[in-house]
C-alpha cells in the first residue's frame, strides 16, 4: 500500500487512484529560457523516480510534464540573443532533452507546450469571466481571489495575511486590479511583444493559467497527483487550484507533492552568490548516471546538499553496484531469501517513495549477492530495483530517436489505413516493453513492466556471457579471426545449460548463428565483429530470411550481438536502420555489444601512442598506469607495442 505525503493535508495518506491500476500525474516543467540548473534537475529526477516506482508496482502512469514556452523571461532572452521567442524556446527545449537524457530521465507520456493550447487558454479565461471569477481591466484579465474558497490553503496561508502584505503596493498594475492580491490570467501585449488575438485584445496568458489548462485538457478535471518544487506551492500551485476549481467545480488534484531544495556546500543556490550550477556545466565533469544516482537515492522531500564529497560517494557506491551486477552467476539461490529482499524493498518505497531506505535494501541485497547468491532471477530482480532509481548498467545501443522513427512509421501506416503493417510495428515495440497509447493529442508511448520474462531472461544471460568471456579469459591465445566462432560455441553451450527447456541450435551460413525456441518464442542471434565489412549484408540477409518463415503466432526477437570495444557513429546509424527495418518486417531487433577486454586494451594502447607522438607524456603515463592496474604489462619493441597479462 503506497502512502504519499500530501502537501495539502500535511500528512501521509494512502494512495487511492481515480481509476484502478492507473495514475494521472502532472509535474510542472521548465520555463525554457536557459539551461536547467541542478535544482531543476533534482525535481525532474525526483518525480521521474516516483513515476518509475509506480510502474515497478504495476501501475500504468500517464505522466505529463509541460514546457513553458511563453513567458517574460523568454521574451527578454530573445532580445538578448537577437532571435525570436520561439527560437529561444526550441533551443532550450533541445538542451533540456539532452541534459535529462544524460540523467536517465524517461520521456514524459506527453510534453505539452503552451503555444499548442492558446485557444483552450482563451476559452478557459472566458469561462471564468462568465462565472464571475475573473474580470477584464485595460486589456488584462485578473482572477478575483476573494471569491476562491480556502485560497492559499496549500501554502498554509490565509487571504487576510496576503491582503495585508499587499496593501502597500502602489504600482501601475496594482492600480488596475480590484484587489492587490488578484493575479493575471491574461496580459495585454506591450509594443513589439509576441501576442495572440483574444476578446480582450492582443496579449498572452499568465503563467499560472497555462498549467491549469494543459492539465485539465489532457488528463481531465481531476488528476491523481500534481507535483513540483517546494517553491511552487505559492503562488503557482495555489493559483492553479483557485482557477481550476473555480472553472470546473471539482477538486483539481487529489494529492500534492513537492520536492526539497538543493544547497551548494550548505548554502542555498542562487545566482547572486555565484554558486549557481547548470546541468549543462555539471555534466562536463560528472558522469550523468552518477549525478542521477546522487539525486535519486535521497528522499525527494528533504533538502539535498550538493558537495564534491557527496558526488564522489555516489560514484563509489554506483561502482560497487555495477561490479555486483556484472559479476558471473554463482551459488545456489534460496528463492525465499530473494523474495524477502523484494518485499523489504516494497515496504521501504511504499512509505512516501523513501528512496534512501529503498537503496539501503538494494545494498543489503548486493552484500547477499556477493556472498554467493547470484543467478538470472536475482539479476533480473536487482535490475528492476535499480531501474526505479534510473540506473541501467546495460549499455543500450539504441536511443529514443529510433523508437520515435518506428512510431512515426506506425502513424503513417494508420493514416493510410495499412493496419497490417501498423500492427507489425506495434508488436515489435511491445516486445521491447514499449506500449503505445492513443490520446486526443496524438500517439504517445511509455515503457512498461516486462512483457515477456522468458525472452528477457535469455537477454540477461546473453549479456552475462560477455562478462564471462572476459572473466575467464576464454579468448586468450585465440587468433582474432576465430573470435566469432569461439563466442558462438561458448554462447550456445551457455544458453543450453541455463535454459534446458528451450531448444537451441547452431546454424549454417544461410541461417542465424544461433536459434532458440520455446513455445511461441523465437530468438535468433547473429554474431559479428564491430569492424566487419560484411556486417550490414549479414544482418539484413538474416532478417529477411527469418521474416519469410515466421507466422503471426510466433513471437520473434533478433539479437544482433556485436563484439569489439565500441560502437562508432556510422555503426550506430546502421543498427538504428536495422531496428527500423525489423519493425517494418514485424520482428523486434535488439542490438547488444560485448565489450571485449582485448579490444579495450588495444584502444588504450593506441591512445597512449598518440599521446606520446604529441609529446603529451602525462596522458601517456596515466594510460600506462591504468593498464598496469589491470595487470597489463607493456613492452616497446621495434615492431610496435606488445602487451601481456600478469
Amino acid at each position: 500500500m503506497i502512502k504519499i505525503y500530501d502537501t495539502m493535508s500535511r500528512d501521509l495518506r494512502e494512495f487511492v487512484p481515480i481509476e484502478d491500476g492507473k495514475v494521472k500525474m502532472y509535474v510542472c516543467g521548465p520555463t525554457v529560457y536557459n539551461y536547467i540548473h541542478v535544482g531543476n534537475a533534482r525535481s525532474t529526477v525526483a518525480f521521474d523516480t516516483i513515476r518509475r516506482y509506480f510502474e515497478y508496482r504495476g501501475y500504468e502512469v500517464a505522466y505529463i510534464s509541460n514546457f513553458t514556452d511563453v513567458d517574460d523571461k523568454i521574451i527578454n532572452r530573445a532580445k538578448e540573443e537577437g532571435i525570436t521567442p520561439q527560437e529561444v524556446a526550441d533551443k532550450y527545449i533541445a538542451a533540456f532533452r539532452k541534459d535529462v537524457t544524460a540523467l536517465g530521465v524517461k520521456r514524459a507520456t506527453y510534453h505539452p507546450r503552451v503555444v499548442e493550447f492558446m485557444a483552450d487558454i482563451i476559452r478557459f479565461v472566458e469561462d471564468l469571466i462568465e462565472k464571475g471569477y475573473a474580470y477584464e481591466s485595460q486589456g488584462d484579465v485578473y482572477f478575483r481571489v476573494e471569491k476562491s474558497h480556502n485560497y492559499a490553503k496549500l501554502a498554509n496561508k490565509s487571504l487576510e495575511d496576503l491582503e495585508l502584505g499587499a496593501s502597500g503596493r502602489t504600482d501601475e498594475e496594482t492600480a488596475r486590479k480590484e484587489n492587490p492580491v488578484d493575479f493575471a490570467l491574461w496580459k495585454a501585449a506591450k509594443p513589439g511583444e509576441i501576442s495572440w488575438d483574444s476578446p480582450w485584445g492582443p496579449g498572452r496568458p499568465g503563467w499560472h493559467i497555462e498549467c491549469s489548462v494543459m492539465s485539465t485538457e489532457i488528463l481531465g478535471d481531476t488528476i491523481d497527483i500534481h507535483g513540483g518544487g517546494a517553491d511552487l506551492e505559492f503562488p503557482h500551485h495555489t493559483n492553479e487550484i483557485a482557477q481550476s476549481e473555480a472553472k470546473t467545480g471539482k477538486t483539481f488534484a487529489n494529492y500534492w507533492m513537492h520536492n526539497g531544495f538543493v544547497n551548494i556546500d550548505n548554502v542555498k543556490m542562487s545566482k547572486s552568490l555565484g554558486n549557481f550550477i547548470t546541468v549543462h556545466d555539471a555534466l562536463k565533469t560528472i558522469d550523468g548516471q552518477v549525478l542521477r544516482f546522487f539525486f535519486a537515492t535521497q528522499h525527494y522531500r528533504k533538502p539535498i546538499n550538493f558537495t564534491e564529497k557527496a558526488v564522489c560517494d555516489a560514484e563509489a557506491n554506483l561502482k560497487y553496484l555495477k561490479n555486483t551486477y556484472e559479476q558471473p552467476f554463482i551459488g545456489t539461490v534460496d528463492v525465499g531469501e530473494l523474495q524477502a529482499f523484494k518485499d523489504k524493498f516494497v515496504v521501504a518505497m511504499d512509505e512516501d517513495f523513501n528512496t534512501a531506505n529503498g537503496i539501503t535494501v538494494v545494498f543489503e541485497m548486493a552484500k547477499w549477492i556477493n556472498s554467493g547468491n547470484y543467478n538470472a532471477n536475482v539479476k533480473q530482480a536487482l535490475a528492476a530495483m535499480l531501474e526505479v532509481f534510473g540506473v541501467d548498467f546495460v549499455e543500450e545501443v539504441l536511443g529514443d530517436g529510433v523508437v520515435e522513427e518506428v512510431i512515426d512509421r506506425f502513424k503513417f501506416n494508420l493514416k493510410n489505413h495499412n493496419t497490417e503493417d501498423a500492427e507489425k510495428k506495434k508488436a515489435a515495440l511491445l516486445r521491447r516493453n514499449i506500449v503505445l497509447h492513443k490520446t486526443k493529442y496524438g500517439l504517445i508511448w511509455n515503457y512498461t513492466n516486462s512483457i515477456n520474462n522468458e525472452i528477457n531472461n535469455v537477454i540477461y544471460h546473453i549479456e552475462q556471457a560477455g562478462h564471462c568471456l572476459n572473466e575467464r579469459e576464454i579468448l586468450t591465445g585465440i587468433p582474432r579471426n576465430q573470435y566469432g566462432r569461439i563466442i558462438e560455441q561458448f554462447l550456445l553451450s551457455h544458453l543450453t545449460n541455463e535454459f534446458p527447456l528451450w531448444t537451441w541450435k547452431s546454424s549454417n551460413r544461410m541461417q542465424p548463428d544461433i536459434q532458440g525456441c520455446y513455445g511461441n518464442n523465437r530468438i535468433f542471434i547473429e554474431i559479428a565483429y564491430t569492424k566487419s565489412n560484411k556486417l550490414d549484408s549479414k544482418f539484413v540477409h538474416s532478417m529477411v530470411n527469418i521474416t519469410e518463415k515466421i507466422s503471426s503466432e510466433i513471437n520473434p526477437v533478433i539479437v544482433l550481438l556485436l563484439f569489439g570495444s565500441e560502437i562508432t557513429s556510422s555503426l550506430e546509424e546502421s543498427l538504428n536502420n536495422f531496428t527500423i527495418l525489423g519493425a517494418e518486417l514485424g520482428v523486434t531487433v535488439i542490438p547488444k555489444l560485448i565489450k571485449l577486454l582485448d579490444f579495450d586494451i588495444e584502444a588504450l594502447i593506441q591512445k597512449r601512442q598518440e599521446a606520446r607522438a604529441n609529446r603529451d607524456f602525462a596522458t601517456a603515463d596515466q594510460i600506462r598506469d591504468q593498464l598496469a592496474a589491470q595487470g597489463i604489462k607493456l613492452l616497446d619493441t621495434k615492431d610496435g607495442v606488445r602487451w601481456t597479462r600478469d
